[in-house]
């Protein structure tokens, strides 16, 4: 007859082979869910759901994601649209053979652009154009504030990099811009007859910053020399030729101007055959000035003027007067030459009105800068040109395509939430045999 003791014995050994039994059961059912899963994901197109807020985010959201060698899909899900530190990223990973797609709102579209410009105070000319009013600021502080659409600002100065925001939203520059080099400003030489035009045309200049060369002459034998007479690019930026006392210099201008430089022409500077074969057109009759157009929104309209008449096809009018061509350049070899129709513009800055001497150096200066020799100065940026974002929609269009707004493909189950799941599943079936090992041998040892 059995004991008591060898009954609960017996008892004690079914309970426990059925413990056994299930840590077995529940090692071989994690095995297999592993299987199961591993079969599900290698037989379906993986696609992973990355959320970043920028670049700074976007790396390590794309990192997780593909970091399973199966993930061939990316979709990121961004609160902003990428910037240039961000587009690189997307184009690089799919270039390794990982497909990304992304989502973000657009912000609006718009260019923005800083070019040096030939003056002597090295400013800059801004390009704005956006669908939004914008305000421009750089390193230094707001710059100013544009209407919507396209608009160039000219004389600015520039400090860093320069930003636009859209006036109702701060939170993120729209676009950003840095000057590239800057120019290197030679001097301006101005070729005439002593008299009231020679000397407020030297002065217009000089107030405006630019270094003067002159050769003005005062009597048909006698002449005042100022600096260097003989144009040279790697002395002057430009030449202004008021009249046909210039003769002894005329074919050296020519060719200073075939070479690079710029030159000015006045209507009696037109009587020098040499001068003629580079101007942009040729003399017609004289306008007179109109009586009490000085001091009014048109001051030049009360300066007598001789129209350019047979404009070259290879010529563009920059001003026009009543119909007829007043202000025209040309590109002779590889320098540029305007004509002006003007006459006597020193009556504009002493009839008209208070702010004519301003608008009288502003408008010589502009003239010598559109055709001024600014060779680069070869000087660098203070900041990488990778800081630099001009036109961001355009860019992002161009280079990753637009915006992917469809449903993904996989839900909320990301990659690294699978990867976690498994090493539980794995860490479940070596526990239960770990288990199941440890009792079978104490078993043994009872």
């Amino acid at each position: 007859m059995r004991s008591l003791a060898d009954s609960a014995q017996r008892g004690g050994r079914r309970v426990r082979g059925a413990i056994e039994l299930a840590l077995r059961s529940l090692a071989v059912l994690a095995v297999l869910a592993l299987l199961v899963l591993e079969f599900m994901d290698s037989d379906s197109a993986q696609r992973s759901i990355a959320t970043a807020e920028g670049a700074e985010s976007a790396l390590p959201a794309i990192a997780a994601a593909v970091r399973d060698p199966r993930v061939h899909d990316v979709h990121l899900e961004l609160a902003t649209a990428p910037d240039a530190s961000t587009r690189d990223l997307i184009r690089a990973v799919r270039r390794s053979g990982v497909g990304v797609t992304w989502n973000a709102p657009l912000p609006p579209a718009g260019l923005l652009s800083v070019e040096p410009l030939a003056s002597p105070g090295q400013s800059q000319r801004l390009t704005v154009a956006s669908e939004v009013p914008l305000i421009l600021a750089d390193d230094a502080g707001i710059l100013d504030s544009v209407p919507a659409g396209a608009s160039v600002i000219l004389g600015a100065h520039v400090s860093g990099s320069l930003r636009a925001w859209a006036a109702s939203d701060s939170a993120r520059a729209l676009a950003t811009a840095m000057v590239r080099d800057s120019l290197h400003v030679r001097r301006v030489l101005v070729l005439g007859m002593a008299g009231w035009e020679s000397r407020f045309v030297t002065v217009a200049l000089e107030e405006a910053g630019w270094n003067v060369d002159a050769r003005l002459g005062v009597s048909p034998t006698a002449t005042v020399a100022q600096g260097v007479i003989r144009p040279d690019t790697a002395r002057h930026s430009a030449v202004v030729v008021l009249d046909s006392s210039a003769a002894p210099y005329s074919n050296a201008i020519a060719d200073y101007a075939r070479s690079g430089g710029g030159v000015i022409l006045l209507p009696d500077a037109l009587s020098l055959r040499a001068l003629r074969s580079v101007a942009p057109g040729g003399r017609g009759g004289l306008m007179s000035a109109e009586d009490g157009m000085l001091a009014s929104p048109e001051p030049r309209h009360g300066l007598p003027m001789v129209p350019i008449v047979g404009v070259r096809d290879d010529s563009f009018i920059l001003e026009d007067r009543d119909g007829a061509a007043a202000v025209a350049i040309r590109r002779t070899g590889a320098g540029r030459v305007l004509q002006t129709g003007y006459q006597e513009s020193w009556r504009w800055r002493l009839a008209g009105g208070e702010g004519a001497p301003v608008a009288h150096r502003a408008w010589w200066s502009s003239l010598v800068q559109s055709v001024a020799y600014a060779p680069s100065s070869g000087s660098a940026v203070s900041q990488p040109w990778t800081h630099a974002d001009e036109t961001p929609v355009a860019a992002l269009l161009a280079t990753i395509g637009p915006p992917d707004e469809s449903a993904p493909l996989q839900e909320a189950d990301t990659i690294e939430s699978r990867g976690i799941f498994r090493w539980w599943l794995f860490g479940i079936a070596i526990l239960a045999l770990l288990a199941e090992w440890a009792s079978r041998r104490f078993r043994g040892l009872a």
